[in-house]
Protein backbone atom coordinates (compact mmCIF):
# COMPACT_ATOMS: atom_id res chain seq x y z
CA UNK A 1 0.00 0.00 0.00
CA UNK A 2 2.48 2.40 1.18
CA UNK A 3 4.75 1.70 -2.34
CA UNK A 4 1.50 2.06 -4.20
CA UNK A 5 0.67 5.40 -2.38
CA UNK A 6 4.50 6.47 -2.67
CA UNK A 7 4.86 5.93 -6.81
CA UNK A 8 0.96 7.90 -7.40
CA UNK A 9 2.78 10.97 -5.84
CA UNK A 10 6.19 10.41 -8.11
CA UNK A 11 3.85 10.15 -10.89
CA UNK A 12 1.70 13.08 -10.24
CA UNK A 13 5.12 15.13 -9.85
CA UNK A 14 6.88 13.49 -12.86
CA UNK A 15 3.57 14.09 -15.44
CA UNK A 16 3.72 17.78 -14.32
CA UNK A 17 0.18 17.70 -12.53
CA UNK A 18 1.11 20.34 -9.96
CA UNK A 19 -2.44 20.86 -8.93
CA UNK A 20 -3.40 16.98 -8.44
CA UNK A 21 -0.39 16.35 -6.37
CA UNK A 22 -1.69 19.35 -4.30
CA UNK A 23 -5.00 17.91 -4.03
CA UNK A 24 -3.66 14.75 -3.00
CA UNK A 25 -1.60 16.47 -0.52
CA UNK A 26 -3.81 18.08 1.40
CA UNK A 27 -5.88 14.85 1.34
CA UNK A 28 -2.74 13.11 2.99
CA UNK A 29 -2.84 16.60 5.32
CA UNK A 30 -6.23 15.88 6.24
CA UNK A 31 -5.72 12.01 7.01
CA UNK A 32 -3.14 12.65 8.99
CA UNK A 33 -5.18 15.35 11.38
CA UNK A 34 -8.36 12.98 10.96
CA UNK A 35 -6.28 10.15 12.79
CA UNK A 36 -4.53 12.46 15.61
CA UNK A 37 -8.34 13.42 16.28
CA UNK A 38 -9.57 10.05 16.52
CA UNK A 39 -6.61 9.08 18.95
CA UNK A 40 -7.82 12.41 21.36
CA UNK A 41 -11.33 11.29 21.51
CA UNK A 42 -10.07 7.44 22.24
CA UNK A 43 -7.57 8.91 24.46
CA UNK A 44 -10.97 10.85 26.42
CA UNK A 45 -12.73 8.02 26.25
CA UNK A 46 -10.07 5.99 28.31
CA UNK A 47 -9.92 8.43 30.65
CA UNK A 48 -13.40 8.51 31.48
CA UNK A 49 -13.95 5.09 31.09
CA UNK A 50 -11.17 4.20 33.26
CA UNK A 51 -11.47 6.87 36.38
CA UNK A 52 -14.19 8.93 36.11
CA UNK A 53 -16.95 5.97 35.61
CA UNK A 54 -15.15 3.86 37.85
CA UNK A 55 -14.67 6.80 40.85
CA UNK A 56 -16.20 6.85 44.33
CA UNK A 57 -19.79 7.70 44.83
CA UNK A 58 -17.99 10.89 46.17
CA UNK A 59 -15.95 11.64 42.78
CA UNK A 60 -19.02 11.29 41.00
CA UNK A 61 -21.44 13.59 43.27
CA UNK A 62 -18.45 16.34 43.07
CA UNK A 63 -18.65 16.42 39.05
CA UNK A 64 -22.30 16.78 39.27
CA UNK A 65 -22.49 19.37 42.08
CA UNK A 66 -19.25 21.86 40.49
CA UNK A 67 -20.62 20.71 36.26
CA UNK A 68 -16.96 19.71 36.02
CA UNK A 69 -16.49 17.62 32.44
CA UNK A 70 -13.90 15.41 31.42
CA UNK A 71 -11.71 17.96 29.62
CA UNK A 72 -11.42 19.48 33.24
CA UNK A 73 -10.46 16.73 35.05
CA UNK A 74 -8.11 15.63 32.06
CA UNK A 75 -6.65 19.49 31.92
CA UNK A 76 -5.79 19.64 36.00
CA UNK A 77 -4.45 16.49 36.27
CA UNK A 78 -2.03 16.30 33.10
CA UNK A 79 -0.78 19.65 33.27
CA UNK A 80 0.41 20.13 36.65
CA UNK A 81 2.32 16.71 37.39
CA UNK A 82 4.91 18.76 39.67
CA UNK A 83 1.89 20.01 41.85
CA UNK A 84 0.01 16.60 42.48
CA UNK A 85 3.33 14.76 43.57
CA UNK A 86 4.18 17.79 45.93
CA UNK A 87 0.44 16.89 47.33
CA UNK A 88 0.65 13.36 47.35
CA UNK A 89 1.38 12.68 50.89
CA UNK A 90 -1.18 15.15 52.36
CA UNK A 91 -3.38 13.20 50.34
CA UNK A 92 -2.86 10.22 52.30
CA UNK A 93 -3.76 11.79 55.72
CA UNK A 94 -7.45 11.53 54.91
CA UNK A 95 -8.29 8.65 56.43
CA UNK A 96 -7.23 9.79 59.53
CA UNK A 97 -8.66 13.41 59.06
CA UNK A 98 -11.66 11.31 57.85
CA UNK A 99 -11.86 9.94 61.59
CA UNK A 100 -11.35 13.05 63.41
CA UNK A 101 -14.32 15.11 61.13
CA UNK A 102 -16.41 11.76 62.36
CA UNK A 103 -15.51 12.03 66.10
CA UNK A 104 -16.31 15.61 65.62
CA UNK A 105 -19.87 14.90 63.84
CA UNK A 106 -20.15 12.49 67.16
CA UNK A 107 -19.91 15.63 69.40
CA UNK A 108 -22.07 17.76 67.46
CA UNK A 109 -24.87 15.47 67.21
CA UNK A 110 -24.53 15.16 71.55
CA UNK A 111 -25.51 18.59 70.95
CA UNK A 112 -27.90 18.62 67.93
CA UNK A 113 -29.68 15.28 68.18
CA UNK A 114 -31.18 15.92 65.09
CA UNK A 115 -28.08 16.30 62.77
CA UNK A 116 -28.98 13.96 60.05
CA UNK A 117 -25.75 11.54 59.26
CA UNK A 118 -23.41 12.41 56.20
CA UNK A 119 -21.04 10.50 54.54
CA UNK A 120 -17.75 12.28 53.90
CA UNK A 121 -15.65 11.84 50.79
CA UNK A 122 -12.20 12.93 50.02
CA UNK A 123 -12.22 13.81 46.14
CA UNK A 124 -10.37 15.37 43.19
CA UNK A 125 -11.84 18.65 42.66
CA UNK A 126 -9.83 19.51 39.41
CA UNK A 127 -8.19 22.32 41.47
CA UNK A 128 -11.88 24.27 41.50
CA UNK A 129 -13.17 23.66 44.80
CA UNK A 130 -11.84 22.67 48.20
CA UNK A 131 -15.57 21.14 49.17
CA UNK A 132 -19.58 21.21 48.77
CA UNK A 133 -21.81 19.35 50.34
CA UNK A 134 -24.78 17.23 48.44
CA UNK A 135 -27.99 15.89 49.98
CA UNK A 136 -26.28 13.67 52.71
CA UNK A 137 -22.59 13.80 51.31
CA UNK A 138 -19.70 15.83 52.06
CA UNK A 139 -17.30 16.39 49.34
CA UNK A 140 -13.91 17.66 49.67
CA UNK A 141 -11.62 18.47 46.87
CA UNK A 142 -8.52 17.03 48.65
CA UNK A 143 -5.72 18.81 46.33
CA UNK A 144 -7.19 22.36 47.69
CA UNK A 145 -8.28 21.40 51.13
CA UNK A 146 -5.19 19.14 52.01
CA UNK A 147 -2.28 21.51 50.53
CA UNK A 148 0.36 23.52 52.25
CA UNK A 149 3.56 25.49 52.13
CA UNK A 150 5.46 22.83 50.38
CA UNK A 151 2.96 22.20 47.64
CA UNK A 152 5.11 23.04 44.51
CA UNK A 153 3.03 26.31 42.40
CA UNK A 154 5.65 26.91 39.58
CA UNK A 155 3.37 25.30 37.31
CA UNK A 156 -0.16 27.20 37.46
CA UNK A 157 -0.31 30.55 35.54
CA UNK A 158 1.60 33.49 37.30
CA UNK A 159 -2.20 34.87 38.35
CA UNK A 160 -2.96 31.69 39.68
CA UNK A 161 0.42 30.79 40.95
CA UNK A 162 0.61 33.79 43.83
CA UNK A 163 -2.89 33.13 44.93
CA UNK A 164 -2.41 29.53 45.25
CA UNK A 165 1.29 29.55 46.99
CA UNK A 166 -0.82 32.75 49.35
CA UNK A 167 -3.71 30.28 50.49
CA UNK A 168 -1.63 27.37 50.79
CA UNK A 169 0.74 29.03 53.41
CA UNK A 170 -2.17 30.57 55.27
Amino acid sequence: MIHFVRRLRRQLLADGRLGRYLAYAAGEILLVVIGILIALQIDNWNYTTFYLDKGTPGLKAIIQARNYTDQEFLHAINNYPQFWQSIRENTYQSKSISKELEQGVEKLRKVYPELKPAKIYFTIGALRTNGTTMDSLVLIGSELALADEKAVTSEFPEPRQAGLKKYFSS
